[in-house]
């Protein structure tokens, strides 16, 4: 219960919210709420869960981004050949704590879960009652892929620097990242991003990874969109460290998109006929 009580917290939720949530009941008095307030409880005595609002009726629970920093932390320090300063980290928990990361995480996507190899932790049980199976392993994925989307969008763009890389000290300057997103938004951007999330649509692979006309998307357009041009604002350390955040690195989706899509982008735009 505790990976389900964070993972829905990641959007700030009050108690009662949280059990009509996570039950999909219109009243919370219709279920054994306990569960799910024993699991707050303990989630906000370490810290992991911070408090928003009014603290007497309508005080809100909003996930920290400690424990996924810790996780992230714990899985680069298994590789020895991996260093990361600590701006980067404090860079990571910025992007953690923005509102456009925690879109990941929205009531659409969890209750409704994209056929996707980072939402495999998500399970709707028969009762309609909502099950995170791990909640570090499905934000870490999440990460990894957005770390994996700003290298191949600075990869896409380096001919014209559309993307620029801001520095870590340039992305620390800023309060919010959310504040970032707006202040870097532009047309040539934008127009950019979607030349390489109309490849990526077009781009099928059987259950294999092999490219079929009748296979799946390589990923979900929902997803995409929310993604969009934005990765590529991040400092370059950045995305590598997210591109290595999770203990099951997205190789797949990197070899793709490095190998295969990119290059076909690019050989469209030297050969426009």
């Amino acid at each position: 219960m505790t990976a389900t009580v964070y993972i829905s917290c990641l959007e700030p939720k009050t108690t009662k919210e949280l059990v009509q949530f996570i039950y999909n009941v219109d009243s919370a008095a219709s279920v054994n709420s306990t569960p799910v307030i024993k699991a707050r409880a303990s989630l906000y005595h370490a810290h992991y869960l911070a408090t928003e609002g009014d603290m007497l009726r309508n005080t809100r629970f909003r996930a920290t981004s400690r424990p996924i920093l810790e996780y992230v932390r714990t899985v680069i320090n298994r590789d020895s050949s991996l260093e990361f300063d600590d701006p980067v980290f404090a860079a990571l928990e910025k992007v953690i704590d923005s509102n456009w990361f925690r879109g990941f995480f929205s009531h659409q996507v969890l209750r409704h879960p994209p056929r996707y190899a980072i939402y495999n932790n998500i399970h709707i049980e028969s009762n309609g009652k909502l099950s995170i199976s791990d909640a570090m392993r499905f934000a870490s994925g999440v990460l990894a892929d957005i770390g994996v989307f700003g290298s191949a969008l600075k990869q896409l763009g380096e001919s014209g620097d559309a993307f620029h890389s801001l520095s870590v000290q340039t992305f620390l300057s800023e309060p919010q990242f959310d504040d970032l997103i707006h202040q870097h938004q532009s047309a040539t951007t934008e127009n950019l991003a979607h030349q390489l999330l109309d490849e990526i649509c077009r781009y099928r692979t059987d259950t294999r990874g092999i490219p079929s006309d009748t296979g799946n998307t390589l990923v979900p357009e929902a997803l995409l969109q929310h993604m969009s041009w934005i990765p590529g604002i991040l400092p370059a350390d950045l995305c590598e460290l997210m591109a290595r955040s999770s203990d099951r690195p997205p190789l797949s989706l990197w070899t793709s998109l490095h190998k295969v899509i990119i290059p076909n982008i690019l050989a469209k735009k030297n050969n426009p006929d």
